[in-house]
C-alpha cells in the first residue's frame, strides 16, 4: 500500500499507513529536509546531505544503511597439499552479496599466498557483514602469478567463517569464466578504471537524489 514517509523534529524517520506508524530511522539530523526518490523495484531511497542515506523496502521495520559496506579486512588463506594449484602467486579477495536484488559490494584487501604444485587454499577468519541486508558472501581468486583478474571461487551464506574446498585448477576457473563471464572479476581495467573495489558505498554529503531510468543519482 501507500505510505506517508516524513522526518519529524526529533530526527525519526516515520512511515504513517492508514493509523499505523512505523519508525524507520532515528537521530537523523534535522539541520536539512530529508530528501526521498523511490527505486524501480518500490524501494524508498533517502539522503539529507548530513547523515549516510538509507533504504527501505516498506516491509522490514526498520530501515538499512544505503549500499553495502565492504568487508572490513581480508581473509586468511592457507594451501596445504590435496589441490590442483599451478606454483606460483594467488590473490585472494571476498565480497558480500545482497540476494534480493543481486547487489554486492567492494572487494576487501586482496591477501597474497604462494602455493606449491597441487596445493589447495583453505579459507579462514573470514569477517561477517553486520548489515541486515547481507545474506552471502562469496570468495574470489586469481590464477597464479595473474593478480589483476580474480575467478569466483563460491557463494557462502555471510556468517560463514572457513571454507576448505578451494581445489580448483587455474585451468578450471578460466573455463568456468568462459562459460560465464560473472564468473570473471578485473581488479583495475587496462584503461585505469577501478572495477572490483567500484561498488563503495554512495557519499553521505549529497543532499538530493534524482531518478532516473533504472539507477538513482
Amino acid at each position: 500500500g501507500d505510505y506517508l514517509v516524513t522526518l519529524d523534529v526529533a530526527g525519526n524517520v516515520k512511515a504513517r499507513r492508514g493509523g499505523t506508524v512505523t519508525t524507520l530511522r532515528t537521530g537523523v539530523s534535522t539541520l536539512y529536509p530529508m530528501h526521498f526518490a523511490k527505486g524501480r523495484n518500490g524501494d524508498l531511497y533517502g539522503v539529507n546531505g548530513v547523515d549516510r542515506g538509507l533504504r527501505w523496502d516498506a516491509v522490514t521495520a526498520t530501515s538499512d544503511l544505503l549500499g553495502i559496506d565492504k568487508p572490513a579486512a581480508g581473509t586468511a588463506v592457507a594451501t596445504p597439499v590435496g589441490g590442483a594449484a599451478t606454483a606460483g602467486a594467488y590473490a585472494c579477495a571476498i565480497r558480500y552479496f545482497e540476494s534480493a536484488e543481486g547487489l554486492v559490494s567492494s572487494i576487501s584487501t586482496t591477501v597474497e599466498v604462494t602455493a606449491a604444485d597441487n596445493d589447495q587454499f583453505t579459507w579462514s577468519g573470514m569477517p561477517v557483514s553486520t548489515q541486515s541486508r547481507v545474506t552471502h558472501k562469496e570468495l574470489w581468486r586469481s590464477a597464479s602469478d595473474a593478480p589483476n583478474v580474480l575467478y569466483f571461487i563460491a557463494r557462502l551464506t555471510n556468517g560463514t567463517a572457513t571454507y576448505s574446498s578451494d581445489t580448483a585448477s587455474d585451468t578450471t576457473l578460466l573455463n568456468a569464466a568462459r562459460d560465464d563471464p560473472n564468473k570473471r572479476l578485473v581488479v583495475i581495467s587496462g584503461k585505469g578504471t577501478v572495477v572490483a573495489r567500484a561498488h563503495e558505498i554512495p557519499p553521505s554529503d549529497r543532499a538530493v537524489m534524482v531518478l532516473l531510468q533504472d539507477r538513482v543519482f
